[in-house]
């Protein structure tokens, strides 16, 4: 083509040139609006499915809560009956000690004394008779008063003090049976020994459970003239004025449980077996067992725990 056709025609080929270029970029343009166009369709249902899963999530636990507090069930209301007797069980105002104290001081056979009596070793007839020697022994009642309560140790007791005209006293220590009702402890109000005292304090070879006070003693002689091994203590009886010295071996469970009683009283009431041989001097036995501090005796033998102790490593 001559030079002067193809400058002519120069601009109707730029612009087929031009045209053809736009025509390009259109396509480019449908294409890029479509991926935006895929993307926000694929963002709106990933949207749409979690909102689904939350609403479902709260519908869900919106139901488990209704469900739940539909077939909660409610607690039982006690009964007044039931109420009544769980206060009995734990309550008993001092006017009422006083008294259950008075009716069960007169009480003469034996059905009745075990109804109102807390009895561990003794039967229903050997209570009636100890009480009855007591109230033969004490005299008449001159005052019958309401101590408190006692809850330092094992069994937790009402305490009612019984003063007689002859100048004795007796503590009734009451608690509850496994039915609820107030019994009065017999066996620690007679002071109940397992043999009486006059063979207890015979020379013969004997052994016994006995209730009694105890305090520290520094007399050594005889099979327990060694203090570096044996542990002296002076025991009275509450109706003796005759004394006799126990002797626990030292680092056994009865001396380690001695040795905690004392730390907190120094002259304390405990129940103690003890025996003697024939070849000791006079009023001299040695404590075998502390069953109980205090004289109200308990299913558990409070010396067993400090045997446990001592052998532990």
């Amino acid at each position: 083509m001559p030079l002067h056709d193809q400058q002519l025609n120069t601009p109707v080929m730029g612009i087929g040139r031009v045209s053809r270029i736009h025509r390009t970029y259109k396509k480019e343009k449908k294409r890029s609006r479509s991926r935006n166009r895929n993307k926000a369709q694929f963002l709106m249902r990933y949207l749409h499915v979690i909102l689904t899963m939350a609403a479902l999530f709260f519908v869900g636990g919106i139901v488990w809560i209704l469900y739940q507090q539909v077939n909660k069930k409610e607690p039982t209301a006690p009964t007044v009956e039931e109420t009544t007797k769980a206060l009995s069980i734990l309550t008993i105002t001092p006017k009422e000690c006083v008294a259950l104290v008075e009716k069960w001081l007169t009480l003469d056979n034996p059905k009745a004394v075990a109804e109102l009596s807390r009895l561990v070793h003794l039967s229903p007839e050997e209570a009636c008779e100890e009480l009855q020697q007591t109230r033969l022994k004490q005299g008449v009642v001159k005052r019958i008063k309401w101590l408190g309560t006692d809850q330092s140790i094992s069994i937790p007791q009402e305490k009612v003090l019984v003063s007689y005209e002859s100048g004795h006293y007796r503590v009734a220590s009451l608690m509850t049976n496994s039915e609820g009702k107030w019994q009065v402890d017999l066996e620690s109000f007679v002071a109940h020994q397992s043999k009486p005292w006059k063979k207890i304090m015979s020379p013969e070879a004997c052994q016994a459970r006995v209730r009694v006070l105890l305090r520290q003693d520094s007399y050594y002689n005889g099979a327990f003239q060694d203090e570096s091994i044996w542990a002296s203590y002076a025991i009275t009886n509450s109706e003796q004025s005759d004394v006799i010295y126990g002797y626990a071996r030292k680092n056994s469970a009865a001396y380690l449980a001695l040795q905690d009683i004392l730390s907190i009283k120094p002259n304390i009431p405990v129940i103690l077996e003890i025996s003697r041989d024939a070849e000791m001097l006079p009023s001299q036995y040695e404590i075998k067992k502390v069953i109980e501090r205090g004289w109200v005796e308990s299913k558990k033998e409070l010396s067993n725990s400090y045997e446990i102790q001592r052998k532990a490593p």
